[in-house]
């Protein structure tokens, strides 16, 4: 098998094993990406399950720990209610039949008043009885206790009628009015409707009023209430209030809990909604107060009923189904979106139900949906990008393989053609080596020649060089007489310098001695103005001034002589001054002098040190040129070696031109595929024999 068909089968192996490993590559991909988009997926509706079933249970949980201290409220309103009504009941025969025992019992009463709001929940907000005219006691017509709570103080008291805008004692018709409004009020219907009749006793029992608005507080109520039987009937009603602000508080608690829920409580009694959280206006969950059209100068609260919307009605449908344990759960749909309700049933007198809307408890799980779509869609572009890029792979080896073979069997056949050039050089070598040992031959004898002349050249190269560094010697004795030189020029400037600065001083200094003679001359004159003046004041004085006035003679002829002196004197400092303008002048031309000679010296020393580098560095360069020469002594020397080597090897060259045909033949038979051609070292033997190679 020739080696053109070798390498054929090589690369024709290597590419099927390449697009063996990309079609293996991509299908793994595929199947893994398919595997992991069920697992995410899965994943997310897992996540989204667990997340609706715990929000769920923590609701439900929060409504159960947080309803248990209203129904405590409610447990204890029952039980405060009918203890009320029973201790009146009991209390009304003493107060009828003893005399002063309305007195005691109106104490005890104040006493069991306070005694229970004190133990009573923060939600009780007062506690009373109200009993219609003479029903107490026949010397207590009118008789209202009641009880209640003062925001920052102690509990208020009253056992009569409070009658806003009205001092006591009130008058009958005052009571008689205010008892015909209290037992038209919600609490006292709610037990004794106005059409039952009064000589007849109601069965023990709570009853609850819907909400309205306490005319005391202006706070939202909600009242328990049970009849108080007395021997002629019914005697009144006893009366809890609970504040629904507790309720409000509870509502808001639970609706915080899970993002988006909005919770109610309402009424079971007509479905009316006592408070809401989480509900927007448009809802219709607000409660209102409204103005009582019975009542002027009162107010109600008109709450919105259950049924009158959409979510309501819903909340209704699932409390059909409560549990035994008094919960429920349904699907609904909230603001056009799935919910779930859990309802809450409180004693059968509250309902309690939180909308969970399914959209916004989830926005982790669409969040998380998002991102495993993303991923999806992320995984198929990359699934695309992969197949596409194999496919241009696959597509870049086929072309790389063409391309090879193209090559390979281009290569082969220039192979030929230079095997077959080859053995036609090899005729030429033996020639060329036969001319190559003639000119070996001649370049000897020359060599030995340029040996002899190159060594006269560094012989008379050494004998400019110690000229030259002679006269560098020369040269630095000059530059350094010069620098001396420099020094004493410089120190002569500097003494100039320094009589042109004296000079200038002095003339400064008789310029102020001018002056200063200027001044005594004017003081002269002065002196022998006031000595004339003291003259002539003397002569007017007559023989009193004699003595006087030779006083001032004298005085005038010291200032003459004065004035005389100062001009003399002036005079000879005119001279000094224009003698001194001269000196500095000439101080001067000294200064400039020296400095024309200072710079002269500075470029002469420049010149010389000049002088001094380029000897130097003629010097180094001789130097090197002497160097140079020996260097080219010995690659002569070298020359000559090679010359007589490259003789040696020319003949060689010659024996071995021999056997380069029988090399040439084995390898064009390599290349056909004929028989087995001899291996590196056979051919190695063939072309320069045992022991033998170019160079020995």
């Amino acid at each position: 098998m020739g080696l053109r068909v070798k390498i054929l089968a090589m690369l024709a192996g290597a590419g099927l094993v390449m697009l063996a490993l990309f079609a293996f590559t991509v299908v793994t991909v595929h199947d893994m990406a398919g595997e992991t988009r069920e697992s995410t997926g899965a994943l997310v509706g897992a996540m989204a399950d667990q997340i609706r079933e715990y929000a769920y249970a923590s609701t439900e949980a929060s409504l159960k720990a947080d309803l248990k201290p209203v129904s405590e409220l409610v447990t204890w309103a029952r039980e405060a209610a009918t203890n009320t009504a029973l201790y009146f009941e009991t209390a009304a025969g003493p107060a009828a039949k003893l005399e002063g025992g309305d007195v005691l019992m109106r104490a005890g009463a104040e006493r069991f008043f306070r005694s229970s709001l004190k133990l009573a929940p923060e939600s009780a907000s007062g506690m009373g009885a109200t009993f219609e005219k003479g029903r107490f006691a026949p010397s207590l017509p009118y008789y209202f206790p009641y009880i209640y709570r003062v925001e920052g103080g102690e509990p208020r008291y009253s056992d009569g009628a409070e009658i806003e805008g009205a001092e006591p004692p009130y008058s009958e018709e005052q009571l008689e009015t205010y008892l015909s409004d209290e037992i038209r009020l919600p609490y006292y219907l709610a037990t004794a409707p106005a059409d039952h009749p009064r000589e007849r006793p109601l069965p023990t029992g709570v009853s609850w009023t819907l909400p309205y608005v306490d005319l005391e507080t202006k706070a939202p109520l909600v009242s328990a209430t049970a009849p108080i039987n007395g021997p002629g009937g019914l005697s009144g009603v006893a009366f809890v209030d609970l504040s629904l602000s507790g309720m409000e508080a509870l509502v808001g608690k639970v609706a915080g809990l899970t993002p988006g829920t909005a919770t109610l409580a309402f009424s079971l009694r007509d479905g009316s909604v006592l408070s809401s959280s989480g509900f927007s206006r448009e809802d219709g969950f607000t409660p209102t107060e409204i103005p009582d059209p019975e009542r002027p100068g009162q107010s109600l609260i008109r709450s919105p009923r259950l049924g009158d919307t959409e979510i309501g009605r819903e909340v209704l449908r699932i409390f059909g189904g409560l549990g035994a344990d008094g919960t429920a759960r349904g699907a609904a749909s909230f603001r056009g979106s799935p919910a779930a309700v859990l309802a809450y049933n409180e004693s059968g007198l509250f309902g309690i139900a939180a909308v969970v809307p399914d959209g916004e408890l989830l926005e982790i799980y669409e969040r998380d949906r998002k991102r495993s779509e993303d991923l999806v869609g992320h995984q198929r572009l990359r699934l695309s990008r992969l197949t596409w890029t194999a496919g241009v792979a696959m597509a870049a080896v086929a072309a790389l393989l063409g391309l090879t073979l193209g090559l390979v069997m281009r290569s082969t056949a220039r192979l030929s053609l230079m095997v077959s050039e080859l053995a036609d050089f090899a005729g030429g070598v033996e020639r060329t080596s036969r001319v190559s040992s003639d000119i070996a031959e001649k370049l000897d004898g020359e060599s030995r020649g340029q040996e002899e002349t190159l060594r006269g050249v560094v012989g008379a190269a050494a004998d400019v060089r110690g000229k030259v560094r002679a006269s560098g010697e020369g040269s630095r004795e000059c530059a350094g007489a010069m620098r001396l030189a420099e020094g004493e020029v410089a120190e002569g400037n500097r003494a100039a310098g320094a009589m042109k600065e004296s000079m200038q001083a002095i003339s400064r200094a008789t310029d102020r001695i001018t002056e200063i003679l200027k001044e005594m001359e004017g003081m002269s004159f002065q002196t022998n103005l006031l000595a004339l003046n003291a003259s002539v004041e003397a002569s007017r004085a007559g023989a009193a001034g004699a003595g006087f006035a030779v006083v001032a003679e004298e005085v005038r002829n010291l200032a003459m002589r004065s004035s005389t002196s100062s001009a003399g004197a002036a005079a000879m400092v005119a001279e000094a001054v224009s003698r001194v303008a001269e000196g500095t002048l000439a101080a001067g031309r000294l200064a400039e002098g020296f400095g024309r000679i200072t710079q002269v010296v500075d470029d002469v020393s420049v010149r010389m040190r000049g002088i001094e580098s380029s000897s130097e560095e003629a010097a180094a360069s001789l130097g090197t040129v002497s160097a140079l020469m020996d260097e080219l002594v010995l690659s002569v020397r070298r020359n000559d070696d090679l010359a007589r080597r490259s003789r040696d090897a020319a003949g060689e060259l010659s024996e071995g031109a021999g056997s380069l045909e029988g090399a040439v033949g084995s390898l064009s038979r390599l290349i056909a595929g004929g028989g087995n051609p001899a291996g590196p070292k056979a051919l190695k033997r063939a072309r320069w024999g045992p022991g033998s190679g170019p160079g020995g």
